[in-house]
This record gives C-alpha cells, structure tokens and sequence, in this order.
C-alpha cells in the first residue's frame, strides 16, 4: 500500500500557482485520460494508460510506462525511481518529488509545463466530422445488442425454469439456455453432469440445497464423527456462515480451485471456538491455521495390542520414541529402492504406497504386510534351500512354529534361529 500525498499546481485567472491537495490510499497510482486511472488526466496528449507508480520488490517506489513517454533530463526511460528531487516529464506533465512527511510514502506535485497551443479549441471546432451519423448507427445497435443479452441471457433461462414444458424438453438437450448464468467453471468431479444445472440447482432462483448433494454423497461421512456434536457446533457459528449447508464449505464453480473451501477465515469461524462450543474437549482452539495452530498429537505405539497407544504432543520431544516392534527405517522405503530382484528391480516408492487413504474418512488404513511388505520381503521367511525350500506364514507366532516343524522337522532348531536373528528379526524386535 501506497500513501501518497498529491499536489496538482495549476493557475487563476492572473496567472498566479494554485495549489491543491489529494491524499491517495493503493497499491498502484495511474495516471492516463482513462476514466478508471487514480489521477485523470484529461489532456490529448496523454495516453489512456500513461504510467503507474508502484513499489518494487524491494520496497522502493517507481514510476513506470504503460502507454506513454518518460523523460528525464532528456532521455527517455522506461522506470524511475521516486526519490526526493527527482522532475520527470510525464507528455506535458511535469512530476516533482517533493519532501516527505514521516506520515507519507510519497509526496508529487503534478504542474501542466506545456499548455495546448491558444488556438487548439478552434482548430477543433473546425475539424470535420469522420463519421457521420455515426451516433444514430451505434443507438441502433446498443437497442439490437440489449434485445439479443434479454431474450438470450435472460428470457430463455428464464422460461427453461419457470416453464415446466420447456423444463422437460430441454432436460434431454446436453445443454440447457441456464448455462450462461454459470459464475465459472465446474469442479472435476462434477463436470461429467455439469452441463445439467437442475440437478443440482432443483429450485429455481434458490440457493442450492443439501437435497442433491445427499443423493449422490449418500457414503460420505459428516465433518464430525459425532452427529450430535455436529449440529451443535454448527448452530454454534449459524449467525456468522448463513446457514448449514454443505454448499457454505464446498463451493462449486470455483475451478480450478479446490470444491472444499481452504480459507483460514472459514475454517477459524468453528475452530477458534471449539472449546466454548464442547467444554468437554481436549482440543485446543485454532484461530490460524498458517501461524497459530497448536502442536499436533501423534499416536504411538506401547504394546502389542492394539489398544496400547499414547497420543504425544509433537512439542514433547522426549516422549516422542515408539514402543511397536517394528525396526522401520523411513529413509530407506522413500525414493528409489531395491526390490527383491536386485539391480535390475529399482522401484519408485512414496508415503502413499504404503500409507493408502480409508474410504472417504480423510484417515489411512492399517499397514498391511500382505499388501505393502510381502512383494519385497516374502524371502526373509522363507526357509531351506532345493527341493526342501518352504515358507512360514507371517503374523501369529504359533502359526509360525507349526509350519516349521511341518516344513523341516530334522532342522527344526537350525530354523527357528534363522527367523529369530535374520528372518522375523529383519523387520521386528524379537523377544524370547
């Protein structure tokens, strides 16, 4: 943002300075004969878009072309610095730095060095016009343009919804008239039936409701495992998102921007208050997802069953040490890996080849040896050599002696210390 003190200097009727104040709040400043730029300049001599001052990345502050001419002592420049003291000529403009305040950015006086000659007004008047009848050809064609936007824009979308005749007929057509009224693309996910706005907007002119989107959405899960709490914590912040509808935090027409809303003023409107909303949560408040969330709790293994977990706060550095078994080294399953062919198995793996969504939840399902271990580490329990070459299933430890003293019964002890300091042992801690 620009804080910018402008002084326009321009003379009474005997010829004496006048000088008039502007203060400007933005981030650019144009200048041009255009109607929208933040100083207008009426002479012909400007461009539409003349030039515009705007900070660099580094801070300072430049004027900059667009369209016209920058001169300073002379020579023509394409950007000029703003510092006190500086004169650029801007067409018949001349830009002054003046001192500057400690309250304002920039302070310019804007002084017209070079009047129009006293004789332009007549040569105006005199000059003949190049099109004639020009006005009463674009009247007809402003009043042809208006009626083709009402009848097409307005009137057939119109008569497609209010209309239930043209409602079904045009229901088979893979476009409907109500598709102009679109405010921008469709997500992905909806595009194969976008073409169709009645299937989402049922009523006319009414905002769409959770109606349809249950239809198709009947598998999703509620934002909150717990229905109750749900309904509660968003009657909780009603007054502040309208309503309950699934369409407040996924808004379609929005592509190629996500269809959920990821903005921290949604999120933060049930999050900042999440323990006034359920006094009896553990949670704390998150009032800025980018800079002022809480430390995440991880969840660690302590024992075998499954049940033994421990929920560690990611600032208690201490405890953060993982009690399961499992000897895992992350580094050596990320990137290029050795499968099980050597060399000339060289396999590209990710956290999503091990760690694999579950259903629509937003959580991963367990770890699985049968789908995301054996593929590489089948030979670590397989045994024997030749003929005598068996393998012992993986998981329970009595399933595990069984198939050794049916593999190999005469080196049954030879076997069992295999998969104690090579086999089981590769992957996981052994207890004896």
């Amino acid at each position: 943002m620009i804080n910018c003190l402008l002084i326009k200097i321009s003379q009474n009727s005997r010829g004496l300075p006048v000088r008039s104040y502007r203060n400007i709040h933005a981030e650019e400043l144009t200048f041009g004969r255009g109607a929208e730029c933040t100083v207008h300049l009426h002479d012909p001599r400007i461009a539409m878009h003349h030039a515009v001052i705007r900070r660099t990345d580094e801070g300072q502050i430049h004027i900059v072309t667009i369209n016209g001419e920058l001169e300073v002592e002379l020579s023509l420049h394409q950007s000029v610095a703003l510092t006190q003291g500086v004169h650029v000529m801007m067409g018949p403009y001349q830009l002054s730095v003046e001192p500057t305040p400690p309250d304002v950015d920039l302070v310019i006086s804007l002084t017209l060095a070079q009047p129009l000659p006293d004789d332009y007004e007549n040569i105006k008047s005199r000059t003949h016009d190049p099109l004639p009848n020009a006005s009463a050809f674009k009247r007809r064609f402003s009043i042809g343009m208006a009626t083709f936007i009402i009848l097409f824009f307005i009137g057939l979308p119109l008569a497609q919804n209010l209309i239930p005749q043209w409602r079904e007929a045009i229901a088979e057509w893979p476009y409907g008239f109500d598709r102009v009224w679109s405010p921008g693309r469709m997500s992905t996910a909806h595009r194969h039936f976008g073409s169709q706005c009645v299937n989402c907007h049922q009523t006319p002119l009414q905002k769409v409701t959770d109606k349809p989107c249950v239809t198709c959405h009947q598998t999703t899960v509620t934002h909150l495992a717990d229905a109750d709490l749900q309904k509660r914590a968003l009657k909780a912040t009603h007054r502040f998102i309208g309503s309950m509808r699934c369409a407040e935090c996924h808004q379609e027409h929005k592509s190629p921007h996500p269809l959920a809303r990821q903005d921290n003023q949604m999120c933060a409107k049930c999050h900042g208050n999440i323990q006034k909303i359920n006094p009896d949560t553990t949670l704390k408040d998150v009032t800025d997802f980018d800079s002022n969330h809480p430390n995440f709790r991880l969840t660690f293994k302590t024992g075998p069953k499954d049940t033994d977990v421990q929920r560690i706060a990611q600032d208690e550095k201490a405890k953060l040490v993982e009690h399961s078994g499992l000897i895992f080294p992350h580094d050596q399953h990320i990137g290029l890996v050795r499968g099980p062919n050597g060399m000339m198995d060289l396999r590209e793996l990710s956290c999503t080849t091990c760690h694999q969504p579950d259903g629509k939840q937003a959580r991963f399902s367990a770890i699985s040896y049968q789908r995301d271990c054996q593929l590489c580490h089948a030979a670590e329990l397989t045994l024997g050599a030749g003929k005598e070459k068996f393998s012992v299933p993986h998981g329970n430890e009595q399933n595990v002696w069984n198939a050794l003293k049916l593999g190999d019964k005469k080196d049954f002890d030879r076997h069992s210390e295999t998969l104690k300091t090579a086999g089981c042992a590769y992957c996981h801690e052994v207890i004896e």
